[in-house]
Formats: C-alpha cells, sequence, structure tokens
C-alpha cells in the first residue's frame, strides 16, 4: 500500500482525480431490455483516487480523526446519488457499497456510474432504437505506472437482454430470454467491456 501511495502523489494530477472512484473487487449486473427499460446493480468497493493521493502525501495521515472526517466528506458526496443503500468506509481511501438503479434509456439519453464526469460503466443513447454499453478506465499511462505498483481493477460484470444485440466483446454468453453476456476483469489493462444493442425506438 505504500508504494500504491507514493506512486499516486507524483504520477496522478488533481484535476484527473477531483471526482474519480475507481471500482475494485465487484460484482456489477445490468438489465437492458427491448423497450428500453434497464436496470443496474453494483455490489463492491469504489477507491476516490483523491483521497488516496491525501493519505499518500500525509496531507491526511492515515488512522487520523481527519481521514475519518474526510471519508464522512465522501460518503456524503456518494449519498447524494440515492441509488446507494450501503456506503461504509473501510481504510485506504476505500469505500464499500450497495447500489441499485432502475431507468428507461428512452426517456433518459444516457445513465452513467459513479458520475458522469468520472463514469466507470454507461449505457447511452445515441440515436432511436440504438443504445451502447461502455466501459471507461484511466489514461494509458496513469493504468500501467499503477498497475506496475500493485494497484489495479478487478470484478465481474454481467448483462441480461432480451433485445436485439448487434455487437459485444463478453467472453462468455449463455443463450436465453433474456440471453447473459459476462465479463471477468481482471485488469485495468484488458479491453472494457463494450455493447451494441437494437431496442424499440
Amino acid at each position: 500500500m505504500r508504494k500504491i501511495i507514493a506512486l499516486l502523489a507524483v504520477v496522478i494530477l488533481p484535476l484527473v482525480l477531483a471526482s474519480c472512484y475507481m471500482p475494485t473487487k465487484y460484482d456489477l449486473k445490468i438489465q437492458i431490455l427491448k423497450d428500453g427499460r434497464y436496470a443496474y446493480e453494483y455490489e463492491g468497493d469504489l477507491i476516490h483516487l483523491r483521497f488516496l493521493q491525501k493519505l499518500g502525501t500525509k496531507e491526511v495521515a492515515q488512522g487520523s480523526a481527519e481521514e475519518q472526517k474526510q471519508a464522512e466528506i465522501y460518503i456524503a458526496d456518494l449519498k447524494r446519488d440515492r441509488g446507494f443503500s450501503e456506503i461504509n468506509y473501510v481504510g485506504e481511501a476505500r469505500f464499500r457499497v450497495k447500489y441499485r438503479h432502475q431507468g428507461n434509456i428512452n426517456e433518459r439519453k444516457s445513465y452513467s456510474f459513479v458520475r458522469r464526469n468520472g463514469w466507470f460503466m454507461r449505457i447511452l443513447r445515441n440515436q432511436p432504437g440504438v443504445v451502447e454499453l461502455q466501459g471507461n478506465k484511466l489514461p494509458k499511462n496513469y493504468r500501467d505506472e499503477l498497475i506496475a505498483t500493485g494497484f489495479d481493477s478487478w470484478g465481474k460484470i454481467r448483462v441480461w437482454s432480451d433485445a436485439n444485440v448487434e455487437f459485444h466483446n463478453a467472453g462468455y454468453v449463455q443463450e436465453g430470454n433474456p440471453t447473459m453476456y459476462e465479463w471477468i476483469i481482471r485488469s485495468m489493462a484488458e479491453p472494457t467491456p463494450k455493447m451494441v444493442i437494437g431496442i424499440d425506438p
């Protein structure tokens, strides 16, 4: 952990970190139906990289009352989204969370998690009847440095859909009604999940 924090203190700029929650140790379930309805369920950890940087530079001392105070600030930030049912600070800038959200992509053009300006996964309607599921990650120079020091993002992503899937890069598909698409993410170095889905306009 010491090496990771030291690295973050040097190579990652505050602008990049300002609103960035890094998912890890997660189980993400998504349902996208042909009528446009979708459901999103995330259980796992979110690491706030700006907070981690503060710990690394000793701007905030680990184990201090100030660390807990800072954690409460980030908890309050997450709670602005009512989809979070559980948020627990477990140390080292890491928050263990449970999150659920439902919507209709025909009524709202896009949905991003965790934040619009710091998203790791989003559902986007680019044109009527066409929906994209897109994964996101840090720029290559940052993630390469992080991986080299033992810091990485990993988890499982499963998507269920009864719609016409025109493209996907899932590692496993289980046919059915709905069909399930699965990605086992072992590292930030791996390709991000992508899907193109045809829905009722």
